[in-house]
């Protein structure tokens, strides 16, 4: 499950029934299929073949272009949506709902086939770099023929649309459960108790997929800083390698080691208690080094009353004001400890901070919002 997978389920889960029946489309069984069977949601498995990414390897990043790997998963993309059209065409649906930038491809293109309206919920966005340029002018051109509308979920991800597309494109913030996210109905000692943390420590958490351009590099160089000056200090490194191999985790693990942070670097793994994990934290670090779309993760942590340090990228500096967090350079770990230290030494600071994030929370991110705003896009493709 990554932020994707939380976004379609807590959506599937407000949409008014008395409008939307609801089937998802998934690629295999895992957590996903599992919170639909819990939710009483109906879903199929088209199973499709595995896609490759486009990008070599190259130290921390992701550097060289793979050619291989791009021809293989042209190939991919018309197979995966020839075997979906079946199953639209089968099911009779009204609207297909694509989530992810590879089931936008394939999926708006099997929506095509079958002559089904289609909307893409655009939640990235594509380095306007990469490929001298060529992929971000594919998405745009792609978006173009085959999409209805596309949902954008911060001005990040709509700035990456040309101006030919128009009104297609409809800006809609993520939302989440406030109600789940509550900083008064978290136990924010349940965390410091499973790994035996004292009440007085302070804890500076990350939570992400463990992938280079979330910066968890950069958060643990920050964390070898901070642990010179605050011995007691311990830091939370939330999350795994969800999508991608154990390579960048073998590089999180040397740096630690290297750092000598075995001892004040805890990392729990993949953990669905985040209202918990959060509560817990005194501090939240969002470190991502490229542009994001609209993470859910720094939303959630808004809505849990935490100050946060976060990374001026396009997506996050939407979210994150001066009244709510710090906002730092990326790639800059000293930064990253000199925001901390503020939030260490000034606890009315972070705590005043966490009281204006929670407010921003709850009247720009709510779940309600969201699914009505969502709601309206999708009435609109049925001329409702």
């Amino acid at each position: 499950m990554g932020g994707i997978e939380y976004n379609a389920i807590a959506l599937a889960k407000e949409l008014d029934k008395g409008k939307f029946d609801i089937f998802f489309l998934c690629p295999a069984e895992g957590k996903l299929t599992e919170k639909c069977r819990y939710l009483n949601i109906p879903y199929s498995i088209i199973k499709l073949p595995k896609f490759y990414s486009t990008s070599l390897v190259l130290g921390e990043k992701f550097l060289l272009l793979n050619p291989f790997a791009i021809m293989y998963n042209f190939i991919v993309f018309l197979f995966s949506a020839i075997r979906c059209e079946k199953l639209i065409k089968k099911n009779k649906f009204d609207i297909i709902c694509t989530k992810g930038l590879l089931s936008n491809f394939y999926g708006s293109l099997a929506a095509l086939l079958a002559k089904t309206k289609c909307l893409w919920d655009m939640q990235d966005v594509v380095d306007g770099n990469r490929v001298f340029g060529l992929l971000r002018c594919v998405v745009n051109l792609w978006g173009f023929f085959l999409a209805d509308y596309i949902i954008a979920g911060s001005q990040a991800i709509a700035g990456q649309f040309y101006k030919f597309l128009g009104k297609k494109v409809i800006i809609i913030y993520n939302g989440i459960t406030l109600k789940e996210f509550n900083p008064e109905t978290a136990d924010a000692f349940k965390i410091r108790r499973e790994f035996n943390i004292k009440d007085e420590d302070i804890i500076i958490g990350h939570i992400a997929r463990f992938t280079y351009w979330k910066g968890q590099l950069d958060f643990i160089r920050a964390a070898g800083i901070i642990h010179n000056d605050y011995p007691k200090a311990k830091f939370f490194l939330v999350g795994g390698p969800v999508f991608e191999t154990q390579r960048y985790s073998e590089l999180i693990m040397s740096e630690i080691r290297k750092l000598r942070l075995e001892e004040a670097m805890i990392i729990p793994g993949f953990r669905e208690d985040l209202p918990d994990i959060l509560a817990c934290f005194d501090i939240f670090v969002h470190s991502s080094i490229e542009p994001e779309g609209c993470p859910l993760t720094v939303i959630y942590a808004m809505a849990m009353a935490k100050a946060i340090v976060a990374t001026a990228v396009p997506g996050t500096n939407e979210l994150v004001c001066d009244d709510c967090g710090i906002l730092v350079p990326p790639s800059c770990p000293q930064e990253i400890a000199q925001a901390l230290r503020k939030f260490i030494d000034d606890k009315t600071l972070r705590l005043s901070m966490g009281r204006f994030a929670r407010q921003k929370a709850q009247k720009m991110f709510s779940l309600e919002r969201y699914s009505l705003e969502s709601e309206r896009t999708f009435l609109k493709l049925t001329n409702a």
